[in-house]
């Protein structure tokens, strides 16, 4: 349900990925947040997963796409949700 949200915005987060990839110079480069959302289903911020390079400018981009976007409540308290994007070749068999 999550994914639905998010795939809902999926042209406003997509212009934050290319953005990303350009201030990269790498039109391929896989890009990694985490989102967290609140138990009323409120996105309550976006960060820089552990371990990569911090971007903020990415993170701030990808916070007022999905401004607005209908996330599920929760009755786990606040949910953190890693989001990848890459390019990934597919060959037919």
């Amino acid at each position: 349900m999550i994914d639905d949200a998010v795939e809902k915005k999926r042209p406003n987060v997509l212009a934050c990925v290319k953005a990303a990839r350009k201030r990269r110079g790498d039109p391929h480069a896989v890009i990694d947040f985490e989102l967290g959302i609140d138990q009323e289903g409120t996105l309550i911020g976006v960060k820089t997963p552990r371990g990569v390079k911090e971007d903020a400018t990415l993170n701030n981009c990808v916070r007022d796409a999905l401004r607005g976007a209908p996330f599920p409540r929760s009755t786990a308290g606040v949910v953190t949700v890693k989001k990848n994007y890459s390019d990934t070749a597919v060959y037919p068999d």
